[in-house]
């Protein structure tokens, strides 16, 4: 079992060597500096030893040098590991005096054990020599030592210069950022507040405003409940919910809800409430944003009233009328009227109507149809189709689609459906009846043709008939004789 000497002022490098190389069966020994290491050694010389360069007392560099002046221990393999002197020249330097190997931090932990443990087995097959330096006097040691340490100094000094440089644009950043926040603050028309379980901590002008407070100090001596009505819309207790929502959103980080508010002079408004959990100056603290939502309740409450009319308006027609959300071609609410085709309410929001027709190409027809239409800027279109009912039998329907545009694009369709059987029954009897009658009217003119036909014959008879009387006259006269009949 092989001795380890590790060298490394960080306590978490450390204990990432020890374990590594204790996992592959090595009895490990640490110090922090190169001063605590060659003591460690002179009293019990390891197999081998794995240094970083920079450390307090005495650095990598230096414990090397010493390492290799001493007869004990120059025999022992020398290892550098190292994240900060990363140069070639640093490497060079290392290797002239008299390391066997030379590390870059960070390495994966299969390589890293390669590498040692072909050093150990070298170091046993005697492939490697002690260690000797290649430095032949002190002042030429000396002076690469101070060339690396004044350059490193100098990378030191740029990282320094760069990290200030940094720092200063943060801090420029976070001013800039700070006066920000603190325009967002001031200027948001939602009153913004910090509290923390017991009172409000501070607030924006808009928090003033909307609650009618004069002061911050007024403002800030209430408690949440105190700026709400006994008891919310549910009927519970104010204090007690307010309490609860504190601590859930202390708890869980954030918290979004709706709550009844009642300003300095007694009007109750309803509110868009959002807590935000922080730490601030040590201490966990709600950020409040509060919105004053009376408007868009009453937009609500019209909104519902409209729908609630159109919905007994359309409920007591015999059409069906539907709305369908475009371009998803999803029906989003329709009337109770709709169930002339078989189904319930429930069974089509959400759908495309496309259960209404009797095959899918009928569907995809229609509705390039209707894009057409879309297409030529028609508001309106008529049209009729033969629809499906759910227990599968077809009907005629009259549909007419009103196209809903908002800054240009369609974003819906109504549609009224009109089973339209009745008329097409009236309509094929109408038909029916038509042609019986125009059969008739045929009849009753080729009879006619007929009798004219006739009469035209006998008249021409009778002016043949007059035509021989007339010549019978005139012989009966030639003759002498007197005509009997008169013409």
């Amino acid at each position: 079992m092989k001795n380890v000497l590790i060298v490394d002022d960080r306590e978490q490098d450390i204990y990432l060597l020890r374990a590594l190389l204790e996992g592959h069966g090595y009895t490990v020994v640490s110090a922090s500096n190169g001063k605590d290491a060659l003591k460690a050694a002179r009293e019990a010389p390891p197999d081998i030893i794995i240094s970083d360069i920079m450390m307090p007392v005495m650095d990598g560099f230096v414990l090397c040098r010493e390492w290799m002046g001493d007869e004990r221990l120059k025999n022992m393999p020398f290892v550098f590991y190292t994240a900060s002197y990363t140069d070639e020249k640093d490497q060079e330097f290392a290797l002239s005096l008299g390391a066997a190997r030379f590390i870059l931090k960070p390495t994966e932990p299969d390589e890293f054990m390669e590498i040692i443990q072909g050093v150990v087995r070298d170091m046993d097959e005697g492939k490697i020599k002690p260690g000797t330096p290649t430095l032949e006097t002190d002042e030429q040691a000396l002076k690469l030592y101070d060339e690396r340490l004044i350059n490193k100094l100098g990378q030191k000094m740029l990282e320094l210069e760069k990290e200030v440089a940094e720092r200063k644009r943060a801090e420029e950043a976070l001013r800039n950022s700070e006066a920000k926040f603190r325009t967002l603050y001031e200027s948001s028309s939602d009153a913004v507040m910090l509290l923390d379980k017991k009172s409000f901590l501070g607030c924006n002008p808009a928090t003033l405003a909307i609650f009618g407070c004069a002061t911050e100090e007024e403002f800030g001596s209430r408690h949440p409940a105190d700026l709400s009505p006994p008891t919310q819309p549910d009927g519970t207790d104010s204090m007690t919910l307010a309490n609860e929502r504190i601590a859930t959103a202390m708890k869980k980080g954030s918290l979004r809800f709706e709550w009844t508010h009642r300003r300095a002079n007694g009007e109750d408004f309803p509110a868009d409430v959002a807590l935000t959990a922080m730490e601030l100056g040590g201490r966990r603290v709600l950020q409040a944003l509060v919105r004053d939502i009376t408007d868009r309740k009453r937009v609500e409450e019209e909104l519902r009233e409209s729908r609630d009319y159109l919905k007994e308006v359309t409920s007591s027609m015999w059409d069906a009328v539907f709305s369908v959300k475009m371009p998803e071609r999803i029906i989003e609410w329709a009337s109770d009227s709709f169930g002339l085709l078989g189904y319930d309410s429930q069974e089509y929001i959400g759908r495309t109507p496309e259960f209404a027709y009797p095959s899918t190409s009928d569907y995809t027809a229609f509705g390039e149809i209707l894009r057409e239409a879309i297409a030529d800027g028609k508001n309106v279109l008529h049209a009729e189709q033969t629809l499906k009912r759910k227990n599968g039998t077809l009907f005629p329907a009259a549909i007419t689609t009103t196209v809903t545009r908002k800054q240009g694009e369609v974003i819906r369709v109504t549609s009224v459906v009109r089973d339209i059987s009745e008329r097409k029954r009236a309509e094929e009897e109408l038909a029916e009846h038509r042609e019986h009658l125009e059969e008739r009217v045929r009849e009753r003119t080729e009879e006619l043709r007929k009798m004219v036909n006739l009469m035209a014959g006998r008249e021409n008879r009778m002016a043949q008939l007059k035509v021989a009387v007339k010549k019978l006259r005139a012989q009966l006269e030639e003759a002498g004789m007197t005509p009997v009949i008169e013409e």
